[in-house]
């Protein structure tokens, strides 16, 4: 049986059911972040005061300075026509965001000793869970209940580990947060049995084994080392590794499912990336697209875009598109007391035929 390999590219609408900033609404939401816990964020009233400079603009040209990337877009390039690199303070002003409104991924409810469906339960907790489940799906779990135990609890009562099921995933973001990575790290606390991403490509991995593979084009608040949201956003030394794992897996894909990611005209690179990896694929099949898009400009630049037979397009928040897949999310086996969480596919095809 061939196997298929589908590659998730997430942008910011992926997370943002979660509560985490968009571009958008990056500044107010640091304003309430520091409004809340001014004395741990003492550095951002700096940052206040370098925008609060910029509405001298506005005297001459139409800009938005409610949206981070513009704000930062032209400090850079002030910065950089003097010679100056991007000040260190706005990396971590960004990365300070982020983690302020990173969510808690809730723990599973379960009565001890656990009840007979717990693989119906095990995942409820509101947008957080379902985006845990989503992860346990990507990661092929299955998860087995035993029986015999000397203590109940969910890491000694329950055990996790993936399956070479004929669908594999892996995960292209452009987004800095931890999101699916603290889903993994969730599961392993829960669960004994360790779930961990890959962020390294192996040469003798083709049909993606080892993975899901992930690829941070912008870098993680996880170590600081991003790159800015400006005009000059692309290959940095920092994320070439990333972009290099990014490559191969897009070049590899059979189906790549676009979640939350509106295709700016501004990110032209991201289009440069996936017509580089067009280069290598031999057996590219579907091109889903879920986007919010309430006045049809995403879904025209798509269509402006993609020059290929197989493209869906659905409008529609990732919170539902991540819930579908959760309904759908597990097959349960009797005997063996233990569920298999490979629910992607038949939750992805009918929310796209919705």
């Amino acid at each position: 049986m061939a196997i298929e390999r589908v590659l998730y590219l997430l942008g910011a609408g992926f997370s943002a059911p979660l509560g985490l900033p968009v571009m958008s609404n990056f500044l107010m939401k640091s304003k309430d972040q520091f409004a809340e816990r001014s004395s741990e964020y003492a550095f951002f009233p700096d940052v206040f005061h370098l925008v609060e400079r910029l509405s001298k603009i506005k005297n001459v040209y139409d800009t938005d300075l409610f949206n981070i990337e513009e704000i930062l877009s032209i400090l850079e390039m002030e910065s950089a026509l003097r010679g100056e690199p991007l000040k260190q303070q706005f990396l971590d002003y960004l990365c300070a965001v982020i983690r302020h409104y990173m969510p808690t991924i809730p723990a599973p409810v379960l009565a001890q000793p656990a009840p007979s469906n717990w693989y119906e339960v095990l995942f409820r907790g509101g947008p957080a869970g379902a985006y845990a489940l989503f992860t346990a799906n990507l990661f092929r779990l299955r998860i087995t209940r035993h029986r015999v135990i000397a203590a109940p609890g969910m890491r000694g009562e329950f055990s996790a580990a993936s399956e070479l099921t004929p669908t594999r995933y892996s995960v292209v973001t452009l987004n800095y947060d931890e999101v699916l990575e603290g889903a993994a790290q969730a599961l392993t606390e829960w669960f004994e049995g360790e779930q961990r991403f890959v962020t390294t490509w192996d040469a003798e991995d083709a049909d993606w084994a080892r993975g899901p593979y992930l690829a941070k084009l912008h870098g993680s608040v996880a170590d600081g080392r991003i790159v800015a949201p400006t005009w000059s956003k692309g290959i940095d030394q920092v994320v070439l590794p990333a972009w290099q794992l990014a490559y191969r897996l897009l070049a590899g894909a059979t189906q790549i499912r676009i979640i939350g990611y509106s295709l700016p005209l501004a990110d032209a690179y991201v289009k440069y990336l996936l017509k580089a990896a067009a280069l290598d694929s031999d057996r590219l099949k579907q091109i889903d697209i879920v986007c919010l898009d309430p006045d049809g400009t995403v879904r025209r630049r798509y269509e402006d875009f993609l020059d290929f037979p197989n493209v869906r397009f659905q409008a529609g928040e990732a919170l539902m598109y991540v819930l579908g897949a959760g309904r759908t999310g597990y097959h349960y086996d009797r005997d063996q007391d233990s569920a298999l969480f490979q629910g992607l596919e038949f939750g992805h095809q009918q929310f796209m035929a919705t």
